[in-house]
C-alpha cells in the first residue's frame, strides 16, 4: 500500500496528486489578477455592482416612461368616451395590471416632494381613476 503525502489543506493524497491544489490555487490567483488587473476583487465588484444598478434605473425610467405614456393615451380615450368598461380590451387591461404593479412596488409614485412641496402625478392619479373606471367593482 502506497503512503499518502499531506497537503496545505490538511488532505491526504496520492504522490502523484500532492501538489494540485496548490497549483490550482496559484493559477486561479492569476487568472484574478490577471482580470482584475492588480485591483482587489472586492473593488471590482463594487464598480460591476454601481454599473449594474445604473442600468436598472435607466431601463426602470424607460419602462415607467412608456407605461406614462400608455396611460396618457387611455385616459383621453376615456376623457372622450372612446374607452368604457364594455369596449376596453384585455391588452389595455394588462397594462393597468403592470400599472397597479409598478406603483405598488414604489418605481412609481402618486405624488412627490419637489422643491420642498409635494406635487401630484397627474397620470399616476389618472392611471389610478382609469383602474376603478374600467373594472366593475364587487360591493
Amino acid at each position: 500500500m502506497r503512503s499518502r503525502t499531506p497537503t496545505t489543506d490538511g488532505v491526504r493524497r496520492h504522490p502523484r496528486q500532492a501538489g494540485t491544489a496548490e497549483r490550482r490555487q496559484g493559477y486561479q490567483a492569476f487568472v484574478v489578477e490577471r482580470f482584475t488587473g492588480g485591483l482587489p476583487i472586492v473593488n471590482i465588484l463594487i464598480v460591476l455592482k454601481t454599473r449594474f444598478e445604473d442600468k436598472v434605473k435607466q431601463l426602470m425610467t424607460a419602462r415607467n416612461t412608456s407605461l406614462q405614456d400608455v396611460v396618457n393615451e387611455q385616459w383621453e380615450a376615456y376623457s372622450t368616451g372612446n374607452l368604457t368598461e364594455e369596449t376596453v380590451s384585455d391588452g389595455i387591461l394588462d397594462t393597468l395590471d403592470e400599472f397597479l404593479a409598478v406603483l405598488e412596488a414604489g418605481d412609481i409614485r402618486a405624488a412627490e416632494k419637489r422643491n420642498g412641496e409635494w406635487t401630484a402625478n397627474t397620470w399616476v392619479k389618472r392611471g389610478v381613476l382609469l383602474n376603478f373606471s374600467l373594472r366593475s367593482t364587487q360591493p
